[in-house]
């Protein structure tokens, strides 16, 4: 909790008490106030119409996260992900309607091959060292590819050019600038959310959306 809190500490020392009770404003800056940790379904609450990406950091997790998606029917508004290959395989066995995504170290035609047979929907390999060949492979077996640890615009750039369909960015603010000059969205965060976030009714689609050159593919409504 050090990162991110005035707490000190791996999370899972904490309970949902303790934790409540921390700070989580120091890791964005003073100008916004006391901050406190929401708990999931807070958090699926306090925003109803955007959907989440969920990472599943620890297997004892899984069991309780899909009972509260399920209950509450969120499981169309949510992926999970994690780097613990058997934690998907656990979530995708307690519910297949979840979309879920592995955090992988590098693509792999092999990798991506076991994905598709054990309905994992999309890879997520660090931004560092794409290809748009090895994405193109990817893709070609019918999964997504989401790149994660672009810190910097450089990597985002790399991101964009190898082909993927997503990324988690550091800085989203800087992102959507970036896919604004390249005419893929838009350039402040109140007007991409706007663009995402779908009339009453309607249902997420996963088909790619068209972009400048070919290139960029981000999920659309």
């Amino acid at each position: 909790m050090d990162r991110v809190t005035d707490g000190r500490g791996p999370v899972d020392d904490f309970t949902l008490a303790e934790l409540r009770a921390l700070d989580a404003s120091g890791h964005f800056g003073p100008e916004h106030g006391r901050q406190r940790i929401l708990a999931l379904e807070e958090a699926l609450q306090e925003f109803p119409d955007l959907p989440f990406v969920l990472e599943l950091k620890d297997p004892r997790a899984v069991a309780p996260t899909v009972r509260l998606l399920r209950a509450r029917g969120w499981v169309g508004r949510v992926q999970v992900t994690s780097f613990h290959w058997g934690a998907l395989l656990d979530a995708l066995s307690l519910e297949r309607r979840l979309s879920a995504g592995f955090l992988c170290p590098a693509l792999d035609p092999d990798l991506a091959r076991r994905a598709v047979r054990r309905g994992i929907a999309q890879l997520c390999p660090p931004a560092k060292g794409l290809a748009a060949k090895a994405v193109a492979e990817v893709r070609a077996l019918g999964l997504q590819v989401r790149a994660y640890g672009v810190h910097e615009p450089a990597d985002a750039r790399r991101a964009l050019d190898a082909g993927v369909d997503g990324m988690t960015a550091d800085d989203p603010a800087a992102l959507l600038r970036l896919l604004a000059e390249r005419g893929w969205g838009a350039a402040s965060p109140e007007d991409w959310l706007r663009a995402i976030v779908p009339p009453a009714g309607l249902q997420p689609s996963m088909e790619p959306a068209p972009s400048a050159g070919g290139q960029g593919r981000w999920a659309a409504w």
